[in-house]
């Protein structure tokens, strides 16, 4: 008796245990876009050899790589060869690709040769300006707000893991640009330095230094994957 007792008393709490974790939602694991700048035919910035599109593609397939070995993200690349894709081509790939953040890859030039060091976009926040101030108005001004606070957040959080990791200065900017403003998830364009400056030039062809870079960027990707992205919290 005692013995049938037990048998059932472990059947029941076997049976509790499946219906709960079966009733536990799935932890989703975030997925990432990362976007390198220009390619094929448009190289974007070039001095000697070295060309912006090469530069921004190996950056987000160091990161690419950096974040599988973590296992928290899932990153897309919207390019991973030297192509022409167009800016709507990008913005629908970010769209369709069910993304909880973006960032953009470039490299900057400058006509004075000091400039230097890494610089990270948000999304500039502008009210619309239609004067009727209806509910899709606000909702939108809503939208439009609340990203670009986010973007900045999450700007502010990479810059830091960038002057910590890899010792090297930032900035972060707000801007308008095409690819930030059509995103409907929060994003960042960095500049990882400006191939006019001898210095950056050192730093951005020097292998352990990309990687360096890309490693600081990757660990706070990684960091707010586990704060900020878990189940239902970006929806």
């Amino acid at each position: 008796m005692l013995l049938r007792a037990s048998a059932l008393a472990f059947f029941l709490a076997f049976c509790l245990g499946v219906a709960l974790q079966a009733a536990a939602p799935e932890k989703s694991i975030p997925i990432v876009v990362f976007d390198a700048g220009h390619g094929g035919k448009d190289p974007g910035a070039v001095v000697n050899d070295l060309r912006e599109s090469d530069l921004a593609l190996e950056f987000t397939h160091l990161l690419r790589e950096a974040l599988l070995r973590g296992g928290g993200v899932t990153p897309s690349l919207t390019r991973t060869q030297n192509k022409d894709i167009s800016l709507a081509e990008r913005s629908a790939f970010v769209a369709g690709s069910q993304a909880v953040f973006l960032l953009s890859a470039h490299a900057d030039i400058s006509p004075d040769p000091s400039v230097s060091g890494v610089r990270i976009y948000y999304p500039h926040y502008q009210r619309s300006k239609d004067a009727s101030r209806s509910l899709k108005t606000l909702k939108a001004d809503l939208t439009r707000y609340e990203k670009s606070y986010q973007s900045r957040q999450i700007a502010r959080q990479i810059a830091s893991s960038v002057e910590l990791k890899a010792g090297v200065p930032v900035k972060v900017v707000p801007a308008d640009f095409y690819l930030l403003r059509q995103a409907s998830v929060p994003g960042v364009l960095i500049e990882l330095g400006f191939i006019s400056s001898e210095a950056d030039r050192l730093r951005l062809t020097e292998d352990a230094a990309l990687s360096d870079l890309a490693g600081a960027v990757s660990s706070a990707i990684a960091d707010m994957a586990e704060s900020r992205w878990k189940t239902g919290a970006h929806r």
